[in-house]
């Protein structure tokens, strides 16, 4: 199932017919009921391991610029400040993070439902540079995991 999953999300993204699409997105649909495999898929650059239901990349097709402004949002407010530290409460699987990842800046990434929270370090690691460090935090939630990584070209060593 999950090469089935995997195989119809990536033909969903390659395709240029709006018929195809919409006949594999029906039948993305109907595997859904079935069962919600991750899948590791790439696309414009940029790999994440996802649930199959996750609709991250098929919304950048749709939407070219979906998320895709807050690099350049974030490489402003780096060169006016000098410095970025970034929060992301609810940081789903971390493409936000990775999506605007800026040399030198500091991110804390937060998710408290541990499927998603399990995927934001491999989907960091494919697609940035730097060591990461991680902080687990049990208190008063029943799972808090972030991330921080201090610089994304690696070496440069951000501040918080």
């Amino acid at each position: 199932m999950k090469f089935l999953s995997q195989f119809l999300y990536q033909q969903a993204l390659a395709t240029s017919s709006k018929l195809y699409y919409k006949i594999l997105l029906r039948l993305r649909g109907v595997l859904l009921r079935l069962c919600d495999p991750l899948i590791t898929t790439t696309f414009r650059g940029y790999t994440l391991t996802m649930p199959s239901s996750h609709t991250i990349f098929l919304n950048q097709k749709l939407y070219p610029f979906y998320d895709m402004r807050l690099q350049t949002l974030a490489q402003y407010i780096c060169a006016k400040d000098g410095r970025l530290a970034m929060v992301d409460v609810g940081a789903n699987i971390g493409d936000t993070a990775v999506f605007s990842q800026v040399d030198g800046a500091s991110y804390l990434l937060i998710e408290g439902e541990q499927t998603y929270a399990a995927l934001i370090p491999a989907n960091l690691r494919a697609n940035l540079s730097a060591p990461l460090s991680q902080h687990t935090s049990t208190q008063n939630l029943e799972c808090m995991t972030s991330w921080t990584t201090s610089d994304f070209a690696g070496g440069g060593g951000g501040r918080p």
